[in-house]
């Protein structure tokens, strides 16, 4: 238990000082009005996952050892297809993202939301191991690209967005390769599922939600104001 809490607060403090020199490299690149366009689109990509975490986040912890992730797998894709449909006319709606990146957003949220169903199901099962090390693969790729692309070709909004393309997707790979045994063994369709997970997790992702629109909200009144 104690290698368990200590591989997993290290693991935390490495995804935190990768992430501190991703941020440093967008603001000494990109300056401040590029980190305010990247806080825009990771904000989109955070209020697209926590509207598909409705089905496939914290719920997974709870649900999986008691339905098993044969049964939670369909709804979850199903309901994370649902979810990527509609973020964009949402996105265009409330203006939380640039129009130029919707299609950006939207693709990069999906291959997050999804990589989250698979660690969750990870976490539902005690792979803690598992688990860490898939936010330190997406972490360490994300940062690795940025540091490159904009060392050695470009430094711009779009290379940015391709690093993020390349870490969420290193990180669903990689994901569902070591969590295929979870899902892939008892999948069904059971349609009483979606009912029991979304009675469960309702509550507590609705007020995430409004917390991601507070946000977009306190940017939206800093540019004005600025």
């Amino acid at each position: 238990m104690f290698i368990k809490i200590f591989l997993t607060l290290g693991t935390r403090i490495l995804v935190l000082l990768l992430t501190l020199v991703t941020v440093l490299m967008n603001t000494s690149f990109l300056g401040a009005e590029g980190q305010g366009t990247i806080a825009l689109l990771q904000l989109g990509i955070l209020v697209q996952v926590t509207l598909n975490n409705f089905f496939g986040g914290g719920a997974m912890v709870y649900f999986f050892p008691r339905l098993g992730g044969g049964k939670l797998f369909i709804p979850a894709m199903i309901w994370s297809v649902i979810v990527g449909f509609l973020s964009a006319p949402i996105f265009y709606f409330f203006g939380l993202v640039p129009d130029s990146y919707l299609l950006d957003v939207c693709l990069i949220g999906w291959l997050q939301s999804m990589m989250t169903f698979h660690i969750m199901l990870m976490l539902g099962n005690e792979q803690v191991n598992r688990y860490n090390l898939i936010l330190l693969i997406q972490a360490a790729v994300l940062c690795m690209v940025v540091v490159s692309t904009y060392t050695m070709i470009d430094a711009s909004i779009q290379q940015f967005i391709y690093a993020l393309y390349a870490s969420f997707g290193t990180g669903y790979v990689f994901s569902m390769g070591l969590s295929w045994k979870l899902w892939f063994k008892g999948l069904s369709w059971d349609s009483s599922v979606l009912k029991k997970v979304f009675q469960y997790s309702s509550l507590m992702q609705s007020g995430n939600v409004i917390q991601m629109l507070n946000y977009r909200l306190n940017l939206y009144l800093l540019e004005i104001l600025g």
